[in-house]
């Protein structure tokens, strides 16, 4: 059965899905640098975009049954988050120092952003259903 568009919800799992979107569009972006930036700047972005992915991935396997599994979980969208925030830094290197469309540094801005909003919701979820 489907559901109109304006009465459409966000997914649980949204954060996962678009840890995936954030590193397929980074991947697209950094395979345009030219390669003598391939060490230098576009290893370490791919890197921290595929951290993230990686972390979610964790996080999202983890079902908390105790206090310390818990804390793992919150552990690990922690160094989800941090993995973003590096990476607002590292694509304005990026910028600075290839020229990059306007439109395509908008949109990766906005996939972050949109992870960064839906991680820090995953925790405040989180933080609300698991109490031990």
């Amino acid at each position: 059965m489907s559901v109109l568009a304006s009465k459409r919800e966000e997914s649980s799992v949204q954060f996962l899905d678009n840890a995936i979107d954030l590193h397929v569009y980074t991947l697209k972006r950094c395979t345009n640098f030219p390669k003598r930036y391939m060490f230098f700047i576009t290893k370490g972005i791919v890197d921290l975009s595929k951290e993230c992915l990686n972390c979610v991935k964790a996080a999202n396997s983890i079902y908390p049954k105790n206090e310390h599994e818990l804390q793992m979980r919150r552990d690990y969208f922690i160094r989800a988050n941090a993995c973003v925030q590096n990476l607002y830094t590292h694509i304005d290197i990026a910028k600075n120092t290839f020229p990059i469309e306007d439109k395509k540094i908008i949109e990766w801005i906005r996939i972050l952003r949109e992870e960064e909003r839906l991680i820090k919701g995953v925790m405040k979820s989180d933080s609300k259903n698991f109490k031990f």
